[in-house]
């Protein structure tokens, strides 16, 4: 064959080949992989120093906002339901020293009623109270205004028209879990920072400290917290960082303040954030490499192979490669040069390409997966104190039903219907009851207000105060109950929503067992009476009721659980377990963020090796594996069945020089470098030849397929 001939066989069929551009084409998928392998190292290292930059006293810090906001709240709404429990028995009255009585007995230290006008006192009992409130106390507006002054509370509620209760109470905090290691102190301060009341060791009015406290209030914003960070200082245990943190009471104006001395922090031994950046880069390069070697560039030789089969001219000798598709294709038109041991399947690249980069994120995993988390002891103090906090409002909702059950079985009338009114004020909003009834000795209940009761009417039973129904097994049917004059029983069911709003307080999950160990309450949705079903839970629930309250630990799991048992003489009845478990994760300590953002990574590579999986199974394996058919029929010697290009890439490309291939042993060497299309519009006049045919060759628009696949 001349090589103008060749020349023009080539031309022509050049000209139907497809040139594929992005996002087409076989090495697509290989390079975007690349790409987004590196970049998500890039991105990966870049978390991980982020993580690797937040220390120890961060998460310290943190945790000391959230329990002094937590500790401020709790505090503000105490002195709340005391306002408005005051305010309660004002209105319903009117008798000067019943209402100064009715305000002893409820924890007030002084009270007065007195006229404005003519500051004439009509009765006073306990501490002397100011009569008027500074405008810089009050907190809230007129009628009613309370106020705070030296760490008291001091409310002034109108009485009729023309007088005023002013009652005062000192503000107590409740006792706290503190860290010794740290010098852990809590401070009740004033508007302009003095130490009101004080727990812990450190001196809050010492000039250092002092300014330090000032500076927090100030940074209070909105409600929340304000933290103020002093330089290094040297102790008896070392150099050490004064952090101080505020949080308002309410619309008090003093503040719940915590005092620390943290220790520096230690650095945490991990991989570098560089190496994971340096791992991505080179994960990317041996992406790219192993595509372009195993696919990308073994097609191509392919394609030249069958280029100049399609011209009837011998291929390269060196054609076939690796891929033991682009051998068997080879092989169909013509004689091929095996080199090496064997071929390599086009699946096998690309699941080994997809392993490389799941490699990646297994690695990831575990450079930051072993590493035990070391919660500082401040964090562990943190924790029990949210969850006696939370203890202590279930405690008090408890108490409040049973007190309020108490004071309208005294208050109730010798007729019933007159105690209706009684039934209703139990179980209105805000009150933790759902129903109120009124039980006959022999159990038939005779008045009834709100929702249907949990119990069966039964006998009445003997006791009162607070208890939970053991016969009801679908719901906690806990309730208080108390004896009227006649001998029948006044109870009131609490709802178990009211019971589980106290336990939010604390992070996590929080159970409270019976002596049985069966869920009472769970603040994540359970069955009532199911038992526990963490080992480690119902350790800490039994070693709780057997030997008391349990110090907050971390478990193996990576749980944080602390276990306190309902003790209290009010409540006699009930023999409760509080466990509570919070994962180690949610404290915001380095090594937990750095385990978070590997995982990210990790999870972010995975994703890329099954996108490139699917992608280049979808572009190449599958199209490949189809070429392949065709070219087992072409060497079984079936030349009948055409082969239809369906890519316009690479693969099209080599279903056209197999198809221009068949087209010439089936209908002559006129066919040769040129090929029937395939497609609708095949009559469509063919493009211009850019030059003229030699001798014995068909001219261009004599080849209806002179013009490209899809033109």
């Amino acid at each position: 064959m001349s090589p103008d001939v060749l020349a023009w066989r080539r031309e022509c069929l050049d000209r139907q080949l497809p040139r594929p551009a992005f996002p087409s084409g076989i090495a697509v998928p290989g390079a975007v992989a690349a790409a987004v392998v590196a970049l998500v190292g890039l991105l990966g290292a870049g978390l991980l120093y982020r993580a690797g930059a937040v220390d120890a006293q961060a998460a310290v810090v943190a945790s000391q906002r959230e329990s002094v906001a937590d500790l401020g709240q709790g505090l503000a709404a105490n002195l709340e339901r005391q306002v408005d429990a005051l305010a309660g028995a004002a209105a319903r009255g009117d008798d000067a020293a019943a209402l100064v009585a009715g305000a002893r007995q409820a924890g007030w230290t002084g009270a007065a009623v007195w006229h404005p006008a003519t500051r004439a006192t009509d009765a006073a009992s306990g501490q002397p109270v100011p009569l008027e409130i500074p405008e810089s106390w009050s907190r809230t507006t007129t009628p009613r205004r309370t106020g705070t002054a030296g760490g008291a509370l001091v409310a002034r509620l109108p009485v009729g028209a023309d007088r005023v209760l002013t009652a005062v109470r000192p503000i107590l905090t409740r006792d706290l879990r503190l860290d010794r290691d740290t010098a852990q102190t809590l401070v009740l301060a004033g508007l302009d920072g003095a130490p009101l009341q004080r727990q812990g060791s450190l001196d809050a009015g010492a000039a250092p400290w002092r300014a330090l406290v000032a500076r927090a209030i100030a940074a209070q914003d909105g409600g929340r917290p304000g933290t103020a960070t002093g330089p290094a200082r040297h102790t008896p245990f070392g150099s050490r960082t004064p952090v101080v943190t505020a949080a308002p009471v309410g619309q008090t104006g003093d503040s719940v303040v915590s005092l620390v001395h943290l220790p520096p922090s230690t650095p945490w031994s991990m991989p570098a954030a560089w190496w994971v950046a340096a791992g991505g880069l080179a994960l990317a390069a041996a992406v790219w490499a192993l595509g372009t070697g195993g696919l990308v560039r073994p097609l191509r030789h392919l394609l030249a192979a069958l280029r100049s089969r399609a011209c009837d001219a011998p291929a390269p000798a060196r054609a076939a490669g690796t891929l033991a598709e682009a051998r068997e294709i080879l092989a169909a038109v013509g004689p091929v040069h095996r080199r090496g041991r064997g071929a390599v399947p086009a699946a096998a690249v690309v699941v080994a390409t997809a392993l490389l980069v799941a490699g990646g994120a297994v690695a990831v995993t575990q450079a930051y997966a072993h590493r035990p988390d070391a919660v500082p002891a401040p964090l562990l103090s943190d924790v029990r104190n949210r969850v006696d906090g939370a203890l202590l409002s279930l405690r008090e909702t408890l108490v409040r039903g049973r007190d309020r059950v108490a004071r309208a079985a005294a208050a109730w009338p010798a007729d019933d219907r007159q105690g209706a009114p009684l039934l209703q004020e139990l179980v209105t909003a805000g009150t933790g009851l759902r129903s109120a009834y009124l039980t006959e000795p022999d159990g038939r209940r005779t008045l009834a207000a709100g929702e249907d009761p949990y119990r069966p009417p039964t006998p009445a039973e003997d006791g009162e105060g607070v208890r939970l129904d053991r016969r009801v097994d679908h719901v906690p049917a806990v309730y208080a109950q108390a004896r009227l004059r006649s001998g029948r029983l006044l109870a009131a069911e609490f709802d178990p929503r009211a019971l589980l709003e106290p336990l939010q307080r604390a992070q996590g999950r929080v159970r409270v067992v019976d002596d049985r160990r069966r869920t009472v309450l769970d603040t994540d949705g359970y069955i009532a009476f199911s038992t526990l079903d963490d080992p480690a839970a119902r350790r800490a629930a039994r070693a709780a009721a057997a030997a008391g309250d349990q110090p907050t630990a971390v478990t193996p799991e990576g749980q944080v659980l602390t276990s306190v048992r309902l003790r209290d003489a009010r409540l006699p009845a009930l023999d409760w377990t509080l466990v509570a478990a919070q994962p180690v994760s949610a404290l915001g300590l380095p090594e937990t963020q750095a385990r978070r953002a590997a995982r990210m990574l990790a999870a972010a590579l995975a994703s890329v090796a099954v996108g490139l999986l699917l992608w280049q199974t979808l572009v190449v394996v599958l199209p490949l594996r189809r070429l392949r058919g065709a070219a087992r029929r072409l060497a079984r010697g079936d030349t009948a069945t055409p082969v239809t290009p369906l890519r316009f890439d690479e693969i099209g490309a080599l279903a056209i020089c197999l198809e221009v291939w068949r087209q010439g042993h089936r209908e002559g060497g006129t066919r040769w470098g040129a090929a029937s299309r395939l497609y609708p519009g095949a009559a469509t006049p063919p493009a211009e030849s850019p030059r003229t045919a030699p001798a014995g060759e068909p001219e261009a628009g004599e080849l209806v397929a002179a013009g490209r696949v899809g033109a």
